[in-house]
């Protein structure tokens, strides 16, 4: 009989990613429900360090896929030493991030296990002892609520940024286990033989917890507000040019609108009227109107 919450662990460089700590407080809140332990499931090279950590979020058990072709991420490699786990261990759930490497490996996963699974989801419920994933269809105009019919695990992908992040209890820990698993060569298709990191030093917006969002021509005098505000409280930003030019500043949410979801928090986005300070709004509107009369 199937048992237990398992969740799939993402991590670049050594480095526990944010989606990470949501779907594994997410996991620990579904296997309260249920009254069943919650396992991670860890991979990559030299990665077992990071793996007790994660007892602070909520997860009894870390099993710890470590290998040198586990890191950087491929698809087939991932698919290939999940896959055995699941299989050999017959959990109920599993979980994972919607993120992009998370939505790159949910699909093949699922059809590696020939299982169903539910994409991009933003609440996560037991009923009668099953998961009811809620996920927005249509753009985000309507929700639809996923159940699964002879389908185990249950298996499901969280949006990122909705789920929220339990508080780190220091007097939990979880029991770190060195997983058991077989990676073949001749199953690996694909190889990575070079990685081009952004050396810039601008910061992942995918971690940011508030994002300000500009352009060009930023009207002179108002660069070191749009500056200060951009690094006030966990804020982030990139970088970007200025020059003159009028603004108008308005409440905005980045991402696509998802009453239900938790994006970033938006601060204010900049939208661009025209490459003139004397450019009014109303000259703005006319203009438009114009346009759209041909």
């Amino acid at each position: 009989m199937a048992q237990g919450v398992w969740t799939i662990a993402e991590q670049r460089d050594g480095e526990i990613r944010k989606i990470t700590y949501e779907i594994v407080s997410e996991g620990r809140r579904l296997a309260d429900v249920l009254g069943q332990e919650l396992t991670v499931i860890l991979l990559g090279s030299n990665i077992k360090e990071k793996a007790a950590e994660l007892g602070q979020y909520g997860a009894d058990r870390v099993l710890v896929a470590d290998d040198s072709r586990l890191e950087p991420y491929t698809t087939d490699a991932y698919v290939s030493v999940i896959s055995e786990l699941v299989k050999a261990n017959d959990p109920q759930i599993l979980i994972l991030g919607a993120s992009v490497e998370g939505k790159d490996l949910a699909a093949r996963l699922a059809a590696s296990l020939d299982v169903g699974m539910a994409q991009d989801c933003t609440v996560f419920a037991i009923e009668d002892g099953n998961l009811v994933a809620t996920r927005p269809i249509y753009a985000g105009k309507a929700y639809a609520k996923v159940t699964f019919e002879n389908s185990l695990p249950q298996m499901a992908a969280a949006r990122p940024k909705v789920m929220s992040i339990s508080e780190p209890d220091a007097s939990r820990s979880a029991e770190v286990v060195d997983a058991s698993f077989t990676l073949d060569d001749a199953d690996l298709k694909t190889k990575v033989v070079d990685v081009a990191k952004d050396e810039s030093g601008k910061v992942d917006l995918t971690e940011a917890d508030k994002i300000v969002s500009g352009g060009r021509h930023e009207r002179p005098g108002k660069l070191q507000d749009f500056r200060r505000v951009g690094r006030s409280d966990r804020g982030q930003r990139g970088s970007f040019p200025c020059g003159s030019g009028c603004w108008l500043a308005t409440p905005s949410r980045p991402g696509r609108a998802d009453r239900k979801g938790g994006f970033a928090e938006p601060l204010y986005r900049l939208r661009y009227i025209r490459g003139n300070s004397a450019f009014s709004w109303h000259e703005h509107v006319k203009s438009n109107r114009r346009n759209q009369q041909g």
